[in-house]
This record gives C-alpha cells, sequence and structure tokens, in this order.
C-alpha cells in the first residue's frame, strides 16, 4: 500500500518532464523515459540506472527522481547523503520540486542531514520564488519561528544563492 501511494505521489512529477523531453539531448530523453517505463513497472532498480546516466548527463528531473529514489530506498539501500546530493543538483538547476524536498529534509534533520531551519527557510522560499505554491505554507510557519538573526542569516543565504554562489 505505501508503495502504491508513494508511486501515486512521484507519478505526476516523474510525468512533467515528457513536455519538456525535446529539450533533453537524445541519450539523455532515452535514459529518463527507460527509467520512466522502468519506474512504472515498479523495477526500481533499473529506473536507477537509467536516471542516474541521465542525471550526469545534466537532466535536473532524473536527478530529482534518483535522489527520491535514495531517499525512499527504491531499488537501492535508503541512502540519506546521496538523496540529498542528487536533490540538490536538482536544486541548483531551480527545480521547485527538489527545493521543496530539501527543505522538509533540513526542518526534520535526519541520519546523514543535521536539521537547519535556516537553510529550511531559504529551501522553502526558493521554491515559491520557482512556482511551487504548497511550500509558502512551510516558509511561513518558519517565517514565525525564526528569529530576526536568523531570518538575516536566511536573507543573507538568499542574496548568496541569487548572486550564483551555491
Amino acid at each position: 500500500m505505501r508503495r502504491f501511494v508513494i508511486f501515486l505521489l512521484l507519478t505526476p512529477l516523474l510525468l512533467t518532464p515528457l513536455l519538456l523531453t525535446p529539450l533533453l539531448t537524445p541519450p539523455a530523453r532515452a535514459d529518463f523515459d527507460s527509467g520512466l517505463d522502468a519506474y512504472a513497472r515498479e523495477d526500481f532498480a533499473t529506473a536507477m540506472v537509467e536516471w542516474q546516466a541521465a542525471g550526469n548527463a545534466g537532466d535536473a528531473m532524473a536527478q530529482y527522481a534518483v535522489g527520491i529514489l535514495y531517499y525512499e530506498g527504491q531499488g537501492v539501500a535508503r541512502d540519506e547523503a546521496a538523496a540529498t546530493f542528487w536533490l540538490r543538483m536538482a536544486a541548483d538547476q531551480n527545480m521547485a520540486e527538489a527545493q521543496y524536498k530539501l527543505g522538509k529534509m533540513r526542518a526534520a534533520g535526519g541520519e546523514a542531514l543535521e536539521q537547519d531551519v535556516i537553510q529550511a527557510y531559504v529551501w522553502f522560499f526558493l521554491a515559491v520564488e520557482n512556482g511551487m505554491e504548497q511550500s509558502e505554507i512551510e516558509r511561513d510557519m518558519l517565517n514565525g519561528l525564526l528569529s530576526s538573526a536568523e531570518l538575516e542569516e536566511s536573507n543573507r543565504r538568499l542574496d548568496s544563492w541569487h548572486a550564483g554562489e551555491r
């Protein structure tokens, strides 16, 4: 049941790039499409291999998908550090879904990722900037919890991000 729910939640995010695939290079598009087919069959190990290839070619959606597979432990052992690595590559390309997921991970903390509510606020803020309205709730909630010094630090980090210092 849990896998089915995850599949339903992840599938719309994985199908969105089909509209954008003409912009990808042919090998990256083929790898992503093959991974999408494998994911639909619940062959997560094959999806991982295909998406890693597309992700290494710079496809942000594939990077996001690899990050989610690592985070959920689908096709690989659950690995928060690897999930963070792949999600960060997608987030660096302004992918709102990856920024939102990183915000959730930083807000909660975990095995490999220290809790950092200031960075969580930054990720939620960036996700809103990139069109993810859902992130506004978390951003606004943290805004009410952060001290003025913490908000200043978050603004400094946002300024650095916008200046290209990632």
